[in-house]
């Protein structure tokens, strides 16, 4: 529930020094270049940032293409297996990688002394490309070919008997079908071969060189067209010559694949060295933020306070005549934040991480909002046997399978939370839905009062958890040692007054309840409750409007802090969405149930169909009750329970490095 704390490092080091001392600032992962002192912004180097992009984007291409041709070959290797002939291509098997790979100090050095020769390898697929985008044209282009040609398939002489000759006009012509072939030879004096065609009148017409262009007009205005084919072989001959064209491209096509293929080995390389440029990148777009003299450098920013130690040592280990200076967080600084939590609790971050960061001086809510978090999605869930699989996959895959941290801590969350699942599906009865289980508390479906109750009195106890953060935040920063004694006891009643009148005001309504449950008491519930009910709303009128400084405004203040309530009693109905999901995922998976045992009596197969059908619909029911959970979880905690102390105005701790996307650096 804290963020780190952080450092202020002031580096001075040679200015030939500065790009070995980003290098190592880089490769420690735990340093954010912020303005130095004395740094005089100077104009963007983009020009060298422009040249390194454009680098960067032939290793962006390379990558990709290498990746298009395994998929590629893979591919044809699978129709050549299901046409059972030779497999066209040797593919190397290579590691999926889940998660960025590890680069050295060693390893780093190595790839930057074969830039030139892997930027030649970027120019050799771009070449390679080029070719089999030629090839394919040509392909394409013999393909419109074939498909004017299959029109004159049942032609058995060569285009070019159909030529005029001194007296008379030869051609070949098609249309549509319907056209009345002696009608129109006779009308126009002409005489026609008609050949045979699945979709288009095809006809060989002679008639008298004078009147050729009358035929063609009349041709054309039935929707005939003439053919200016004049090759000396027929159209079958001309297919069959471009289908083997065809063939030989393809069969270079091919070796341009395995000439691709070939560059394979390199990959890795080319993936370390796209994140060198982007490395090089951000050490260049850090340069206004860097103070230099003609012999020295400085370079300031911030670091967590237990990585300064080791960014100290390995810095003036490898550079001679370094000075580092270290300092806490000052007054007046904006130090960026770094969540901190148990390992428990970092699946969780995620939520706080994609609503906002916190300030430096604000609380982390991640642990608080965490336990809510888990209990929240047993309840929506409500299933024992839906939380065994979530928790069961969640926390094998995120353990076991090496994903990348974010992916692989909303995999724990989830796992985490399948076990609030199984608690609360047990708690409520519910294993697959199956009917006739004992619950170890109560059923929702048979007792939906208790759970609108239950579902309501946590979404109480989660907003006065949130107003009581906000006290404490108030508290905490008004005890701040800059500020006067009569300014901190201001900010300690401000803190106060923020969640006590809460408390009574729930603790009233929960008074004003209790004698329903404890009928034959003789505590004086319903005078404790009027008393604490008239003690909350007296404060929340006499206090909301205490930061105005005229009577007028403390007033209309006081009013509206009491209008505002209706906005606490609309929260707290926002709970009512643990009791619906919780009743719909249960009696969704009963409903499947009863389906399933229907098809069951199906005769001979039934069995086997049942079973098939309960796998298929519980695993729909699953994923909507799982989707549901989490959606509606967020909700609660962003609008609700966020919104009554959070302000996350802050930014999150970027070290340099942070943006790479195939590695990172180890030691």
């Amino acid at each position: 529930m804290a963020t780190a704390r952080m450092c202020k490092l002031k580096i001075v080091g040679e200015l030939g020094d500065q790009k070995a001392i980003l290098n190592l600032l880089t490769q420690s992962g735990c340093f954010e270049v912020a303005e130095a002192d004395k740094a005089v912004p100077e104009t963007h180097k983009d020009i060298e940032i422009d040249a390194l992009k454009l680098k960067q984007s032939k290793v962006i291409f390379a990558i990709d293409y290498l990746n298009t041709l395994r998929s590629e070959a893979i591919g044809l290797n699978k129709e050549a297996r299901k046409a059972k002939t030779k497999k066209l291509f040797d593919i190397s098997k290579t590691r999926i990688l889940l998660s960025k790979l590890n680069l050295d100090k060693e390893e780093y050095d190595t790839i930057l002394k074969a830039e030139t020769e892997l930027l030649s390898v970027c120019g050799e697929l771009e070449k390679n490309n080029l070719e089999r985008l030629e090839i394919s044209s040509k392909i394409n282009a013999i393909n419109d070919s074939i498909i004017q040609l299959e029109l004159y398939k049942s032609v058995n002489l060569p285009f070019s008997y159909f030529a005029d000759t001194k007296i008379a006009g030869v051609f070949i012509a098609y249309g549509p079908v319907g056209v009345d072939k002696n009608s129109f030879a006779k009308k126009l004096d002409c005489y026609i071969e008609e050949y045979l065609s699945e979709e288009n009148s095809l006809w060989g017409i002679v008639c008298k060189k004078e009147d050729k262009q009358a035929v063609v007009r009349k041709l054309n205005s039935l929707g005939f067209v003439i053919s200016t084919l004049t090759y000396d072989k027929t159209a079958g001959e001309l297919i069959e010559k471009n289908l083997a064209q065809i063939k030989e491209l393809e069969q270079l096509s091919y070796d341009k694949i395995r000439e691709g293929l070939a560059y394979q080995s390199r990959l890795i390389e080319l993936k370390a060295l796209h994140d060198i440029f982007e490395f090089d990148i951000e050490h260049i777009a850090a340069e206004p933020y860097i103070y230099k003299t003609d012999t020295s450098v400085t370079i300031e920013g911030w670091a967590p306070e237990f990585a300064v130690a080791s960014i100290k040592s390995k810095l003036q280990e490898k550079i001679s005549g370094i000075c580092i200076e270290s300092r806490c967080v000052e007054l007046g600084d904006e130090p960026p934040s770094m969540l901190v939590n148990t390992k428990i609790v970092r699946p969780f971050e995620s939520v706080t991480k994609d609503y906002s960061a916190p300030t430096y001086r604000e609380t982390d809510p991640s642990m608080v909002m965490s336990f809510f978090f888990f209990i929240f999605f047993g309840i929506m869930l409500a299933d024992a046997g839906y939380g065994l699989i979530m928790a069961v996959a969640g926390l094998l895959i995120g353990i076991f399978v090496k994903f990348e941290k974010p992916l692989r801590r909303m995999i724990l969350m989830f796992g985490i939370c399948g076990i609030s699942g199984i608690i609360f599906g047990l708690l409520f009865g519910g294993f697959f839905a199956i009917e006739g289980l004992p619950p170890l508390w109560f059923n929702p479906l048979d007792d939906p009062i208790t759970m609108l109750v239950f579902s309501l009195t946590l979404g109480a106890i989660h907003l006065l958890v949130g107003y009581t953060l906000k006290s404490i935040g108030t508290i905490r920063v008004g005890l701040a040692p800059s500020l006067s004694k009569r300014v901190k006891l201001l900010r300690i009643f401000d803190g106060l007054f923020e969640s006590i009148f809460m408390y009574a005001l729930f603790g009233g309504i929960l008074f004003l309840l209790l004698p329903i449950v404890f009928s034959h008491n003789n505590f004086p519930f319903i005078p404790v409750s009027i008393a604490l009910l008239v003690t909350a709303i007296t404060g929340i009128l006499l206090t909301s409007g205490r930061r105005s400084p005229s009577l007028s405004g403390k007033i209309i203040g006081g009013f509206g802090g009491l209008y505002r309530l209706i906005n606490v009693f609309s929260d707290v109905l926002s709970y009512a969405r643990l009791f619906g999901l919780a009743l719909a995922s249960g009696a969704i998976a009963m409903a499947f149930n009863q389906i399933g045992l229907l098809v069951v009596g199906v005769p001979i197969v039934g069995y086997v169909l049942g079973v098939i059908a309960l796998i298929i619909l519980h695993a729909f029911n699953f994923a909507l009750s799982a989707l549901a959970a989490y959606v509606h979880n967020i909700r609660l905690q962003y609008v609700e329970f966020f919104g009554k102390f959070y302000d996350g105005n802050g930014r999150f701790f970027a070290p340099l490095g942070e943006n790479t996307k195939y590695v990172r650096f180890v030691e």
